[in-house]
């Protein structure tokens, strides 16, 4: 997983469980090439972003992983959600193949289909479900979607939040550090398990941004309609400006604030490459997609740049201030 030229941070999952399918030894494997060292040492702010990492990989060992979904129970009873003795089955994946496999029950995960007809998958257990309608507004909503390119080659229907609607999730599959809120939806899942009781107030639980609010239009219709243009309801989350590189390689685009108002952001969005899958196209362009999150089809969403660049931004307008008090505290808005 940590070879050459390969995207993987870390990865994660379950060993052994006890007699109630609670996972009780698992392992984390990290590539360390990609952990930055300067002088010999791992920088502040690397420390940071690795321990978020670790998180989210803990999250995989803890339950959050979809072998581990058969397995889970009544939260008040204790019984065990999929009926015993499991039955395997052939079932559609994401990825468009049918693999045979242990399927967990429709109370726990459930199919469905977009609007351009690609199939998805869902956590639909209680607290998950209540949840995502608070976080959304949506009050229609059955459940959280998982991804619809699954990071694993044999994963059936993901292990991870989709992109499309949890982006700043501590959960969802790529990682970056403007964008990892360590969320109620993650521990809704923990205490669905059945094996967790959940602490919602603790300091450390953020309301994610991405979404917060949007209502039912920003979860059940298109990011982008009319083959290029932003509604409403996308505005602030998604985007329709190409990034451009100079002669020297680098990438550039307009900036605009990023969803949770605290860094500038681009555009990840290129016209070049192979055409995007009919079902996950959004625009006339049939080869625009993102540029840098390559791995999965959620068109377009604003994508933060570093607090070096963000330090260069605010450094013209705050000379003689402390910038990196400025930088934990002020926000980003754009007119």
């Amino acid at each position: 997983i940590c070879e050459s030229g390969a995207e993987t941070l870390a990865a994660a999952t379950f060993c052994e469980l006890d007699q109630y399918d609670r996972p009780v030894v698992g392992y984390m494997n990290f590539c360390l090439t990609k952990i930055p060292v300067q002088d010999g040492a791992v920088p502040t702010g690397e420390i940071g972003n690795t321990v978020a990492v670790a998180v989210h990989e803990l999250g995989h060992v803890f339950g959050i992983h979809s072998e581990q979904f058969k397995y889970f129970r009544n939260a008040i009873n204790g019984e065990p959600l999929t009926k015993r003795p499991f039955c395997s089955g052939r079932m559609p994946c994401v990825d468009g193949m049918e693999q045979y496999i242990i399927m967990p029950a429709d109370n726990t995960v459930k199919a469905g289909y977009t609007k351009k007809g690609a199939i998805f998958y869902e956590l639909v257990t209680p607290t998950v479900a209540q949840v995502v309608r608070n976080q959304f507004n949506c009050f229609s909503m059955t459940g959280a979607r998982l991804e619809n390119q699954p990071t694993s080659d044999n994963d059936c229907f993901g292990s991870h939040f989709d992109e499309r609607m949890f982006y700043s999730e501590t959960m969802s599959a790529f990682f970056a550090q403007e964008a990892n809120y360590f969320s109620p939806l993650t521990l809704a899942i923990l205490e669905d398990s059945g094996w967790y009781r959940a602490n919602y107030t603790s300091a450390t639980v953020q309301i994610s941004p991405f979404g917060h609010g949007a209502g039912c239009d920003f979860v059940l219709n298109d990011c982008i309609v009319n083959g290029g243009e932003i509604p409403d309801y996308s505005r602030g989350y998604f985007c329709n400006n190409s990034l451009e590189q100079n002669n020297n390689g680098q990438l550039y685009g307009d900036l605009t604030c990023d969803p949770s108002h605290t860094h500038k952001a681009f555009c990840d969005l290129s016209d070049q490459g192979p055409p995007v899958p009919e079902e996950y196209q959004y625009f006339n362009n049939k080869v625009c997609k993102l540029k840098l999150l390559r791995m999965f089809h959620a068109q377009c969403i604003l994508q933060m740049i570093s607090k070096i660049l963000l330090l260069i931004f605010f450094a013209e307008f705050a000379t003689g201030l402390d910038t990196d008090r400025l930088l934990s505290n002020c926000q980003c808005w754009s007119c």
